[in-house]
């Protein structure tokens, strides 16, 4: 990306994922496969913060923190006993240390700043408290898909691992999956998007999410297999603790 697509990167996806959010069904959290892991962390966690699920959250609704851009998609999650949040983490002003648990999937990618983001979330969340994420990885397969979806980079493993530990945290998970979309399908994916935006809805109710919910999703306990496991990996996500 470019320094002028930086700079806007923030109101790109704000444009994008309103119109993106408005267009498509609530999906529970419980039909996707990370289900049964992240409930039993929030189970644990009596104040939690997502960012930015829009209308695809991955943790428990009912009594869950939500920050997001799309007004829409914050619309629906109140609506199902969320407390919501409207804009950047970093502008609301919440308590240091406030949190047990906080979670963002497909989010770090489309941000800008993510070190900064990430210094953020460290501030609030409670000593012992855990950050869950899932990020594409590898720059190498940085394609069309993604440059559409307003991600600013795909992550490199030990990147990803370096960043997180610095703004003080420490790996405890971490799974691999398969979730990224890559030429020329991403191509044609995009074309689709842009112009057909009801076969996209479709696609995604009646194709990709229940193939996705059939997905196996295996965690590794041991981190000192974090290295050898990510080679090749084109989508993960990881379980940290607050130092």
């Amino acid at each position: 990306m470019t320094n002028t697509a930086l700079d806007n990167a923030a109101t790109y996806n704000e444009a994008l994922y309103e119109d993106m959010w408005a267009r498509m069904p609530f999906l529970p959290p419980d039909r996707l496969p990370w289900w049964p892991v992240l409930k039993q962390l929030a189970d644990a966690a009596p104040m939690r913060m997502e960012l930015g699920p829009g209308i695809f959250p991955r943790l428990p609704v009912e009594g869950t923190h939500v920050c997001d851009l799309s007004a829409h998609a914050l619309t629906v999650l109140e609506g199902k006993g969320a407390v919501v949040h409207k804009g950047f983490l970093q502008d609301q002003g919440l308590a240091e240390a406030s949190f047990d648990l906080v979670a963002m999937f497909e989010v770090l990618e489309h941000v800008a700043d993510d070190e900064g983001l990430l210094r953020e979330i460290a501030r609030i969340t409670r000593p012992g408290g855990r950050l869950v994420l899932t990020v594409p990885l590898g720059m190498k397969h940085y394609c069309s898909f993604d440059r559409y979806m307003g991600h600013v980079r795909r992550f490199e493993p030990d990147e990803l691992r370096s960043k997180i530990e610095r703004a003080g945290y420490v790996l405890e998970r971490f799974e691999i999956h398969k979730q990224s979309v890559h030429e020329p399908a991403a191509t044609l994916y995009v074309w689709v998007m842009k112009h057909m935006p009801g076969l996209m809805v479709w696609s995604l109710r009646h194709i990709f999410f229940p193939l996705l919910s059939k997905t196996r999703i295996d965690w590794f306990d041991d981190p000192s297999l974090y290295d050898a496991k990510m080679k090749g990996a084109t989508d993960a996500g990881a379980i940290f603790r607050r130092l």
